[in-house]
């Protein structure tokens, strides 16, 4: 009697979901921050929530890419080039970070776009 081989699952990388689960909740607190905020400064204003939270998503993802591009937190995104950059595991780190907080940005954004159609 033959029997087939069996079938091999590929596993999927845990790396992958960790990375997602980080990016989740580095959306989830700069949001969380920037809707609290603007329901605190919507509110000293006496301005309507519906439209408080949305700019202050806004507000929000505009601030975390202008620090991070902008170069307020060290140095500028673009230093220049040179040739030792490209081995530096620091300087790659901390481009691979600015990355991660531009589409951080980026998402908190675009939650504020979504906030602002829903309501």
């Amino acid at each position: 009697m033959v029997v087939p081989p069996k079938e091999r699952k590929i596993a999927f990388p845990g790396w992958i979901l960790r990375g997602l689960l980080r990016l989740f909740l580095w959306v989830l607190v700069a949001s969380a921050v920037s809707i609290g905020i603007a329901l605190l400064g919507g509110h000293f204003r006496g301005t309507d929530p519906s439209r408080s939270v949305p700019l202050g998503l806004y507000i929000g993802g505009a601030a975390l890419i202008v620090v991070t591009i902008g170069g307020f937190g060290g140095q500028s995104i673009s230093p220049g080039y040179e040739e030792t950059m490209r081995s530096d595991l620091n300087m790659r780190r901390m481009q691979a970070m600015r990355g991660a907080y531009v589409l951080v940005g980026l998402l908190v954004i675009g939650l504020g776009v979504l906030c602002n159609w829903l309501l």
